[in-house]
């Protein structure tokens, strides 16, 4: 599973890269996990993402290092 934290229009968020997408779980799981440590900690990357779909083409983000 590979993680990562992006930029997508005027906003930034986290996500999962899944294939040629990324399954953007900071807007799945909205401000009550606002970080992607907040996320990791609270053990929803997983769940979150099983036979999840992608909501976003990674073409169409920025990712942050």
């Amino acid at each position: 599973m590979k993680l990562a934290s992006f930029h997508v229009g005027d906003r930034s968020s986290y996500g999962v890269v899944a294939g040629d997408g990324i399954i953007d779980l900071g807007l799945r799981l909205g401000p009550a996990f606002p970080t992607l440590r907040s996320a990791i900690a609270a053990g929803l990357i997983g769940a979150e993402t099983a036979n999840a779909t992608p909501d976003l083409r990674l073409a169409d983000v920025r990712l942050q290092t």
